[in-house]
């Protein structure tokens, strides 16, 4: 979603009740949060503005300006994110969208919807990888991995963990988008998601330094896996008694071989299915999300709980997600923190 791409490329917001706040990129200056981004479920989702400087828009005008793009080029990045407009909450045209660029984003968003719909009937193949992915397992010798196993010891990633999710690299490498147009990706590291038979699905990456964008989910085809249709690590994890459902690769693989994600906040009714469908009775669900995601947690632990009764919320105190915080300190959180996910679940969640 859009606030997954400024989250990523601004850091942490702060949070209020209807507005992640940002420092603003356009202002000369750090603006102590001045850039308000507006996430309630109305009108006015989506559309941000700085209080300094003035700047105002939607995400596809943030987006251009940001990462100094055309509109294509712009719709593309954000379509990395799963980011797009529909009637319920479309994003209103600003004066930085021409007329013919808002029609475009408007037809491109019902196609994309009508290709959706088709998708449920087609058997999927795995996206293609990214131009240059090279597998680190296969290239201890060659110097050009160090800055990479630096990362991975860095975020507490361990080797076990390399072997399991083939984690790759890629040094500078164009991702082609549905646009026609490309992502450049620069020193980015590259996770595979398995399925049940070990067989490569679905990959996405994360920059280990400065980077054009900081985290890229496979774009894919009609006919392909995609960041809505797959669950990270579920192949391992599904064995043990307990699993944590997490956003992002980094926390799953921080939580260990327990650890799911679901590339966002939004999880799918495809993933949905595919977690209930594949667990057993006394398992345990604990939902993880990150803590401004408070609504999306409820909803999601309304549907799983009344399929699945062992299914909890993960009451984080603290507003750091799972790598932020270490394997450890996240287990310590779930073990003293977690309440079960019926009515009073949903009550306490929300306070």
């Amino acid at each position: 979603m859009f606030e997954e791409l400024m989250e990523n490329e601004l850091g942490p917001p702060q949070i209020a009740d209807n507005e992640l706040r940002f420092n603003c990129p356009f202002c000369d200056s750090d603006t102590k949060h001045k850039l308000y981004l507006h996430v309630r479920n109305d009108e006015r989702k989506g559309l941000w503005n700085c209080f300094k400087c003035g700047s105002k828009g939607n995400p596809v005008s943030f987006t251009m300006k940001y990462f100094h793009v055309s509109f294509s080029e712009a719709v593309g990045i954000l379509g990395t994110y799963n980011y797009r407009p529909d009637m319920e909450n479309y994003v209103p045209k600003d004066d930085s969208l021409t007329d013919e660029e808002y029609l475009l984003l408007l037809l491109d968003n019902k196609n994309q919807e009508e290709k959706e719909v088709e998708k449920q009937e087609v058997n999927y193949k795995a996206p293609p990888l990214p131009e240059g992915y090279k597998r680190l397992q296969d290239n201890l010798n060659n110097p050009e991995i160090i800055p990479f196993l630096k990362y991975i010891s860095k975020r507490g990633f361990t080797s076990q963990d390399i072997l399991d999710h083939e984690i790759g690299y890629v040094k500078d490498s164009l991702v082609p988008l549905p646009s026609g147009k490309s992502v450049r990706l620069i020193n980015h590291l590259v996770f595979l998601t398995h399925d049940f038979n070990g067989s490569y699905q679905y990959w996405n990456t994360r920059a280990i330094g400065d980077s054009f964008v900081k985290s890229v989910n496979a774009p894919s085809a009609e006919d392909e896996y995609s960041k809505k249709n797959v669950i990270f690590n579920l192949n391992q994890a599904i064995k043990e008694n307990e699993v944590v459902l997490t956003e992002g690769v980094p926390d799953a693989l921080t939580i260990g071989k327990q650890g799911l994600a679901t590339f966002g906040k939004q999880v799918t009714t495809s993933q949905i299915d595919l977690l209930l469908s594949n667990m057993r009775q006394e398992q345990k669900i604990f939902i993880m999300l990150d803590t401004d995601a408070k609504k999306v947690m409820a909803n999601l632990g309304n549907k799983l709980y009344s399929n699945h009764e062992e299914t909890y919320f993960v009451v984080n105190p603290n507003n750091e997600d799972a790598n932020d915080m270490g394997h450890d300190k996240s287990w310590e959180v779930i073990r003293n923190n977690s309440v079960k996910a019926d009515e009073i679940g949903q009550i306490r969640i929300m306070l």
